[in-house]
């Protein structure tokens, strides 16, 4: 029985979470960072939003996707990497992220390194 249970368990470890989930994170309060991963025939797509406590500041959302093809895993590290380059000030870094707030951004990249260690 036990063993049924850990091959069970191994299978669900080694298969790829690419069917779709929700990840919640937050820092310094609950829930203020949240990762939406969906795949459909065509497309794979990481949605991140960010909630502030400020109210004035709202909620701030990334949409970032590629054709079929792209794994969970590569969405993530590609848009990790392009959120550290952007925010290290590297000169390939993509102008794109400057309507986003820097704190969004690094609860971003928090969400996606942790995601990405997994």
């Amino acid at each position: 029985m036990i063993s049924d249970y850990e091959n069970w368990r191994d299978s669900m470890h080694d298969r790829p979470r690419d069917d779709g989930w929700v990840v919640t994170y937050s820092h310094d309060y609950p829930n203020d960072t949240r990762l939406e991963f969906t795949r459909d025939e065509s497309r794979a797509q990481i949605e991140l939003s960010f909630t502030s406590e400020d109210p004035d500041c709202g909620t701030e959302t990334l949409v970032y996707g590629a054709d079929e093809g792209a794994t969970r895993t590569e969405l993530i590290a590609e848009l990790r990497a392009d959120i550290t380059a952007y925010l290290d000030s590297q000169p390939c870094a993509d102008r794109y992220y400057d309507e986003y707030t820097r704190t969004a951004l690094y609860a971003f990249e928090a969400i996606l390194l942790r995601e990405e260690h997994e």
